[in-house]
């Protein structure tokens, strides 16, 4: 948000205070002030992207993954639960006399007791 300000308005008109605040140098005159505002509720920012995050609760033992994660191939098994990532990429294709139709899409699910 900063670099975005200080290109619209020059190097120097804002300034990060934290980590949820900016501080822009405002003109003197409340006329120009309002101009001020309606410039900076007009400009496009694009969001970054959030930080890939997993947070373990070790007390009971939930594990939240944020959408930025990406899971490979793994096993995890604690006591009676067994847990298996894996991926399988299977490429179908009509056959040349089918008329066109695509085979459907299968999901497997296993449960290991």
């Amino acid at each position: 948000m900063v670099a975005a300000l200080n290109n619209a308005f020059g190097e120097g008109a804002a300034r990060a205070v934290d980590g949820v605040t900016v501080a822009v140098t405002a003109p003197t005159d409340p006329g120009a002030r309002i101009g001020l505002l309606a410039r900076i509720e007009n400009l496009e920012l694009t969001p970054g992207s959030a930080p890939a995050k997993v947070v373990v609760n070790s007390r009971t033992g939930t594990v939240v993954i944020g959408q930025q994660v990406r899971v490979g191939p793994a096993a995890i098994s604690h006591g009676s639960l067994t847990v298996t990532i894996q991926e399988n990429t299977n490429v179908s294709q009509p056959n040349a006399l089918s008329g066109g139709r695509t085979p459907h899409v299968q999901v497997q699910r296993r449960h290991y007791p």
